[in-house]
């Protein structure tokens, strides 16, 4: 079993899901998902940015945050996986309006031996 392949599949899909059951909108710095009927659903209106694909990570702070409130839901960023990019930036998320909010470590269990 090839774990780096199916470790890169479970983080694809936890990026991915909330397409399921909201609008999927691609950017050039990540990905924007919302649901107009489910405007309180976390899950379902959230920004996804790549770090990588970052050159001006203000602008893309006021681009998220301006798209969500012209819709009327609070602007909420996710991280791809957690790397610190967004602790790192800290100081330019607060004096755009953003809180940092950390719940721990994410942990995936991969099954490493065949089910008995």
């Amino acid at each position: 079993m090839d774990r780096t392949t199916l470790t890169e599949k479970i983080i694809r899909t936890e990026i991915e899901y909330p397409g399921e059951y909201a609008t999927r909108l691609d950017t050039e710095f990540g990905v924007l998902f919302y649901n107009l009927e489910k405007k309180d659903l976390h899950l379902a209106n959230h920004a996804v940015i790549y770090p990588d694909k970052i050159t001006d990570f203000k602008t893309v702070l006021v681009q998220v945050r301006d798209f969500y409130l012209e819709k009327g839901i609070q602007p909420r960023i996710y991280q791809h996986y957690p790397d610190g990019y967004l602790m790192a930036n800290s100081t330019e998320l607060r004096t755009t309006g953003f809180d940092i909010q950390t719940f721990g470590q994410t942990g995936f269990m991969l099954l490493s031996a065949p089910n008995i």
